[in-house]
Formats: C-alpha cells, sequence, structure tokens
C-alpha cells in the first residue's frame, strides 16, 4: 500500500552555485538573525531559506553589522569572512571585545576552504562555521545547535557549578565534527552523493566516514552507537580513530578481515580496567565499493542497504538473484540484509555479502534514527524501513541533493512538535 505524503511545490534558487529547493518552511524555534554579507544576492538567498523560520535583518559590511547589533538585538549573526572596510574577522573580534556582545553566537560564512583560515576564525571566537556553497540542512542543523545552546545556557545560570557545560560542550562538539570528512573529498568519490547528519543532542552517536584506496576502491562506513548525546559519541571517536588507523595502514585491506581486526583492537582497549565495566556496543555498516568491476562488498551489522536500480527487477548477492523489496514504475528497490545482530566486543564473525552493482544504482546506508522517529502525524507509528523506502523510490527522478531535501523537509514537518528521538544519519551515493 502507498503511504500518502505532503511534498509541496518546490522552486530552484541559484545564487553563486549555491542551489537549494525552498520547500515547505521547518518548524524551529524563531530566532532573531542579523545577516552580514556584502554581496546581495549571498543576503537574499539566505534571507530566502531563513524566512518563516526566523525573523532576520542584514548588514552590508562590518561596521553596518556592529550598528545593526545595537539596534537589532540579534540571537544569533551569520557573518560573512570576506567583506570590504572591515573583514568578517576583524568584525568578530568587535563583536568579541564588547562586553554586551560577547556571548553572541555567530556563524563564520566562507568560501574559503584552508584549515589555517578556518583556525583563524575560530580563534577569534567563532561559534561554527559553514563553507560555500551553503547546504540548507547543514545550516538549519548549525543553527538549531545554537539555539539549543542559547537555551541550555539560560538554564545553566541558575546552577553555578555547572557553569562550563556550554563551553565544554562546544569544543567537544566541533572535535567531533573536525574527524568527518570534507565536502570536496565526497564530491571526489562520489560526485553524486548527499549525506543527511542530524543529531539529536549537540554531540551525536551517529558517525560516519568515506575511504578512497588504488584500484578504484572507496569504503563507506557508518556507525551508530547505543544511546545518543556525549556518551555515544565518546564510543564514535573510539570506533572512528581505530577504524582510521586501521585502513590508513592497511591499504590492501580485506573488508571481512578488517571489520573482525577493528572489533578486535576496540577489546583490547576497551574495558582494560577491571575496576569498572562500560556497555559498548553499536550498529554499523562497512560498504566497500569497486567501480572497474562494478561490485559492492557489503557487511552490516544489525542495518540494511538499499539500492534502487531502473529497469531490472532482481539484483545479484552472492551470486544468486534477489527479488525487490518494492517497485514503483521503471524502478525497483532492494533491501540487502545485514547480519542480526550489533558489534559487542563479544561477537562472532560478520559476513560479507557481494553485490553485483550496475551504472545508475543509487545506494543509501542509514542509521535507524529516521525509521525510528515516532509522530502524532504518523499516529503512534513509525516511519519505518518501508516508509523510507517509499519517499526513497517515489523521488528516483529528482537527483541526490533534491531527494536529501525531501527526506530533510519530510523528517521535519512531521515532527508536529515532538522531540527528535535519536541520532540520524541517511547517506546516498549513485553509481
Amino acid at each position: 500500500m502507498k503511504h500518502p505524503r505532503k511534498f509541496h511545490e518546490t522552486k530552484e534558487i541559484d545564487y553563486l552555485g549555491c542551489s537549494f529547493l525552498t520547500i515547505k518552511k521547518n518548524k524551529y524555534k524563531q530566532m532573531k538573525i542579523l545577516i552580514v554579507d556584502d554581496i546581495i544576492s549571498n543576503i537574499i538567498l539566505l534571507e530566502e531559506i531563513l524566512s518563516g523560520n526566523h525573523q532576520t535583518e542584514k548588514a552590508y559590511n562590518g561596521q553596518d553589522a556592529l550598528d545593526k547589533i545595537n539596534i537589532f538585538n540579534p540571537d544569533l549573526v551569520l557573518l560573512d569572512i570576506m567583506m570590504p572596510v572591515i573583514d568578517g574577522i576583524a568584525t568578530l573580534k568587535k563583536i568579541r571585545a564588547n562586553l554586551l556582545t560577547s556571548d553572541l553566537p555567530v556563524i563564520m560564512i566562507t568560501a574559503k576552504q584552508e584549515y589555517a583560515d578556518l583556525k583563524e576564525a575560530l580563534n577569534a571566537g567563532a561559534s561554527d562555521y559553514i563553507k560555500k556553497p551553503i547546504d540548507k540542512t547543514e545550516l538549519f542543523t548549525k543553527i538549531e545547535i545554537q539555539n539549543q545552546l542559547i537555551h541550555k545556557s539560560k538554564k545553566i545560570l541558575d546552577y553555578e557549578i555547572y557553569d562550563n557545560i556550554q563551553e565544554s560542550m562546544v569544543v567537544a562538539q566541533r572535535f567531533q565534527q573536525s574527524l568527518l570528512p570534507d565536502k570536496k573529498k565526497l564530491l571526489k568519490l562520489f560526485p553524486n552523493n548527499f549525506v543527511l547528519n542530524l543529531p539529536k543532542d549537540i554531540l551525536s552517536g551517529d558517525f560516519y566516514n568515506f575511504y578512497n584506496f588504488e584500484n578504484s576502491r572507496k569504503l563507506i562506513t557508518l556507525y551508530d552507537c547505543i544511546g545518543h548525546g556525549a556518551p555515544a559519541a565518546m564510543m564514535t571517536i573510539a570506533i572512528q580513530l581505530i577504524a582510521n588507523n586501521h585502513f590508513t595502514y592497511n591499504s590492501n585491506y580485506n573488508l571481512h578481515d578488517s571489520v573482525q581486526k577493528i572489533i578486535d583492537n576496540l577489546k583490547i582497549n576497551i574495558n582494560q580496567s577491571v575496576d569498572t565495566f562500560s556497555d559498548f556496543s553499536f550498529d554499523a555498516i562497512f560498504l566497500e565499493i569497486i567501480e572497474n568491476e562494478m561490485t559492492a562488498n557489503f557487511i552490516g551489522a544489525h542495518r540494511p542497504l538499499l539500492i534502487v536500480r531502473k529497469n531490472s527487477t532482481e539484483i545479484i548477492v552472492n551470486n544468486q538473484p534477489e527479488k525487490p523489496y518494492i517497485t514503483l514504475h521503471d524502478y525497483s528497490l532492494f533491501r540487502i540484509k545485514g547480519n542480526i545482530h550489533s558489534i559487542i566486543l563479544e561477537n562472532a564473525d560478520f559476513d560479507n555479502k557481494k553485490i553485483k552493482l550496475e551504472k545508475g544504482d543509487s545506494i543509501y546506508l542509514f542509521s535507524d534514527g529516521y525509521t525510528e522517529q515516532m509522530s502524532s502525524n504518523f499516529k503512534k507509528v513509525r516511519i519505518s524501513m518501508r516508509g523510507l523506502a517509499d519517499i526513497l523510490i517515489e523521488n528516483q527522478n529528482l537527483s541526490m541533493n533534491e531527494q536529501k531535501q525531501i527526506l530533510y523537509d519530510y523528517f521535519i514537518n512531521n515532527l508536529n512538535g515532538s522531540n527528535q528521538l535519536d541520532d540520524i544519519i541517511v547517506i546516498g551515493v549513485k553509481i
């Protein structure tokens, strides 16, 4: 049975290489946001994206921004780095030097890609940064994080003993972000891709990475640790560092053996002390794509893989044909099941599945946060695996970026006042 969906009329906006679909406005707590940029088209773009969700004001240079802060009294500033008169860094330093605005959240928006430039912005007191071209979901997610921090800081003022929590969470979130792959790296590996990353809290228990090896081999990893927030984030960092170390120094890895070695290394490093015990478990996906052979090796720990293929009703997995999970028009969506159990440090073997790919296949990896979200709009029923599958197959005529927008807006619009229950990652790549 096809699930009814409300996909709202969209229109394309394109300024300076930034392309977005504007869909139904998302339900965020409204903030007063000052947009600072010397290029009018950039301001128009951001105003269009934020309208309906937040109240906006604009400034065209650093001095104008400092004047508008005193008049508009914003909750947040979106500040471009490269501007005449007073550039973004100098403006930020003036904001931080003023006692009345020293704690004002400032997100830098920059076309600069060099690490030294970003480091200079963070050292000057930037709350966060976004690289151009701007990604709509990243923009809203980072604004919501600052919104959370403002809300939490107001509560923390009543409890002096916790006055360092906000700063600690910001530093921890920034560190966790620094371990994620760079956007340019993703585009080089897969020109047609998207990553929808929506942490439930400031810190996330979901994590992912992309690796590139010789002989056209590419690897995508996704981890979903038990729980969320700071404890789960600590787990992701442990897993990520061990996995990175393994794949960096073992470019001729065997996927099945590598997964087992990562688990073995976790066993060595976790629960070394007999004085305490940590309940350490996580779901995971390891997907190796070998493009010159058009094959994939897939290991899923309590996570499946979804593949959408056009003009074909079967897929070959371990030399055996598999039928579609669902079909629609010319498309078939295949659900490749992973192992039934999660990774715990006492786990045994994990099976590898070899998949024969075809040009044009769309592949989706995801944690359980999207499919397990519940909302009154769903009559207390989960979005479910079938719900996600329906959204994906119904929108296969759209680009990967447009599919990301659909997934994002469908999720946000149907929360209907409910809280997000878990961290969310959905990754899509087109072969």
